[in-house]
């Protein structure tokens, strides 16, 4: 039987040795994993402007690495970023990956939220109520 490094996926074995850890106690030492770190930027707040259009937020720089979380999209939805991610690798040569595609998608909705709130809830109110009446 091939050996593990790991008890359970939650738990990191600090032995490196023995192969029956039963017959050493001490050799049962396990420590927790620590979770990623995750860099959350935060924008000063600012203040509202009466006269003129808010100021746009920078994009938040990308310091390390991107964390995996689950959102949940209609098929046609994936199929329509799967026929641009095709394009972009046969069309334009270019390498990307899905999630980059996601990624920027979500950095120009949340520019446009910054300029215009009402415009965005709109349409995601517009959006839903389209998704209900297919379903």
């Amino acid at each position: 039987m091939a050996r593990s490094n790991y008890i359970n996926p939650l738990l990191r074995r600090t032995d490196a040795g023995n192969e029956n850890p039963a017959s050493q106690p001490h050799l049962l030492n396990v420590q927790p994993l620590q979770p990623p770190a995750v860099a959350v930027a935060v924008h000063p707040v600012v203040p509202a402007n009466p006269v003129g259009p808010k100021p746009v937020q920078p994009p938040i720089p990308i310091s390390q690495p991107p964390v995996k979380f689950t959102f949940y999209f209609l098929p046609e939805q994936l199929r329509r970023l799967d026929n641009l991610w095709v394009r972009s690798k046969l069309d334009h040569r270019e390498r990307l990956n899905k999630s980059e595609f996601v990624r920027l998608a979500l950095d120009r909705l949340m520019e446009r939220f910054d300029q215009d709130p009402k415009e965005v809830l709109d349409d995601l109110k517009r959006h839903r109520s389209s998704a209900a009446a297919e379903s």
